[in-house]
């Protein structure tokens, strides 16, 4: 799951200055820029089970209002890269609309699977220094700080497969310093190249 279309422009110094550590990914991708352009827009649209996830969040002390504008804003029965990037894209992101975000990125990034993730969803649904994570990690997943940001998640329960997710997500509206997603297909995709 590449985080944004990849092009030959976006590889290296001909893209502008790139710092040591952006230079260390692009660097070895360089080659492959052709195969990773326009990935992410190739992707399947993942399912999801509404019925489940709404038993899910009313289970926890999320308010109805935001369960349902989390599935107004999805497809109907699946999600898409694309839709979760327009949620991101939206104007002031308050407590909600992030809340709104997070949930539509778990929804995402678990589709169908990982039934066994009930727990650690809600739990970190539930915490009470939710919203301040999620608002201190997303300003700097957009500032371009991906290391900083993974280290101020402070929310028990997800790995770095899902709440890397959240980063991308919140940083998907500024392309130019995009986090990756650091999940299975990830590593794959890095290991595969090298």
């Amino acid at each position: 799951m590449w985080p944004r279309q990849l092009g030959r422009a976006d590889v290296g110094p001909a893209h502008g200055p790139v710092n040591a550590s952006a230079q260390l990914l692009y660097e070895p991708l360089a080659s492959y820029a052709d195969q990773i352009a326009g990935s992410a827009y190739r992707q399947n649209a993942v399912p999801f089970v509404e019925s489940t996830w709404r038993s899910w969040l009313a289970s926890s002390d999320i308010d109805a209002s935001v369960i349902d504008t989390v599935f107004s804003s999805l497809g109907k029965g699946a999600t898409t890269r694309s839709e979760i990037r327009d949620l991101a894209a939206l104007p002031e992101q308050d407590a909600d609309r992030r809340l709104t975000l997070f949930i539509a990125v778990l929804i995402w990034g678990r589709g169908k699977n990982n039934g066994r993730m009930r727990d650690p969803i809600l739990r970190v649904l539930n915490k009470p220094r939710r919203d301040e994570i999620l608002a201190s990690t997303a300003e700097l997943a957009i500032a371009g700080d991906a290391a900083d940001a993974f280290k101020a998640w402070r929310l028990p329960g997800l790995q770095s497969a899902f709440f890397t997710k959240w980063l991308w997500a919140a940083s998907s509206a500024h392309p130019e310093r995009c986090c990756l997603v650091q999940d299975k297909l990830v590593w794959d995709g890095l290991n595969a190249f090298g």
